[in-house]
């Protein structure tokens, strides 16, 4: 076992440990006692000093001992059928995770929302956790036998925007070869609240849209340019920026097949500073970092608005979502941005996305 395992076993033990689970957690202890003989020079064989060890970002390897009572990942400690009770992480119930899974698409279709968490069940989360690497908001190493903040999170905002990998709904009303819908492209803000609210304030169309995604994808899927080809009306992007040449790409590939389309382009909302909330981008919880975030957003949207065919309009959501009061942190002051109570910092939800569009006519 390496320190990867073995940081999983600390994080079960701490994990039994908070949900009153005494005597597996001092099993796990054991475990993790018995092979710490030979920490790094510095740490002792006492238990806090094993975990700040496991806890810190050390590369260095603990060298294992007493190998033949080792268990083997998997064995005792994690679940091997759906009649083993495992315990979340705070106050959260395991029936409240299946049924946030099933809600967001995550099925159970043996045994449902039983609140065992068994294979069934780590599956489930597994999948939550792929899709979500996929989509580009989790980067971490779970693999489903954890229940955590990232994972509440993350069901949290799939049940919000939905799990669809790849959006491409509503159709087009048509004459001949010409679309009198709207075409709608973009990245997760696309796929999630602001594209629905976009697609009920501006009626029919087609929308191409992929979380993780930057301009480039956009302008290389052979869905984008079929639709093209068919003239829509209106067009409406939202994407934050990300990649110039991809950008620059998308422009000359519209200009080339639809020249005649209005064109509106949404750029990258603010984010928000979530210290001591919950979210899978843990770098808006620092006051640097989220500072850092803010700027590049902003950056993005000034490069977007400066290359756009004087014909298009740009629409900067750092001038419509303004706080009622800005924000003070560290001695800066930041105008823009929201309070939610269930959000991830990123990613609009519902009531501000409909506000935001309500204020930009060429929105809505």
């Amino acid at each position: 076992m390496n320190n990867n395992s073995y940081k999983k076993l600390l994080e079960l033990q701490r994990f039994l440990s908070s949900n009153g689970h005494t005597e597996s957690a001092t099993k796990a202890e054991a475990i993790l006692r018995s092979y710490a003989s030979n920490l790094p020079e510095g740490y002792s064989g006492d238990f806090g000093d094993i975990a700040e060890f496991l806890s810190s970002d050390s590369e260095e390897e603990m060298t294992m001992e007493n190998k033949s009572t080792a268990p083997t990942d998997g064995e005792d400690l994690a679940p091997d059928d759906e009649n083993v009770v495992e315990p979340t992480s705070g106050n959260v119930s395991v029936l409240d995770v299946q049924k946030k899974l099933i809600k967001a698409g995550f099925d159970l279709p043996r045994f449902g929302a039983d609140g065992l968490h068994g294979k069934e069940t780590t599956n489930a989360i597994k999948s939550l956790l792929d899709k979500a690497r996929n989509d580009g908001l989790y980067f971490g190493t779970g693999d489903g036998t954890i229940i955590d903040e990232i994972v509440m999170s993350l069901l949290d905002f799939y049940i919000e925007n939905g799990s669809g990998n790849t959006l491409d709904t509503g159709s087009a009303v048509r004459e001949g070869n010409r679309s009198s819908g709207v075409l709608y492209l973009g990245d997760s803000q696309m796929v999630g609240s602001l594209g629905n609210v976009l697609m009920r304030m501006n009626g029919a169309g087609v929308r191409v849209a992929k979380s993780g995604k930057t301009a480039d994808w956009v302008a290389s899927n052979q869905r984008v340019k079929e639709e093209l080809r068919k003239k829509p009306s209106k067009i409406i992007i939202s994407l934050n920026g990300n990649g110039t040449s991809g950008t620059r790409r998308l422009i000359e590939l519209i200009q080339k097949e639809s020249p005649d389309s209005h064109v509106v382009w949404t750029g990258a909302p603010p984010p928000i500073f979530m210290k001591g909330k919950r979210t899978w981008a843990n770098y808006l919880k620092s006051e640097d970092s989220f500072g850092r975030a803010y700027d590049e957003r902003a950056k993005r949207n000034n490069y977007v608005k400066a290359i756009l065919p004087p014909s298009w309009l740009f629409i900067d959501p750092y001038e419509y979502i303004k706080y009622d009061e800005p924000l003070e942190i560290k001695g800066r002051t930041y105008p823009s941005g929201y309070t939610c109570d269930r959000c991830d910092g990123i990613h609009l939800p519902s009531s501000i996305s409909s506000n935001y569009i309500s204020r930009v006519s060429a929105l809505s």
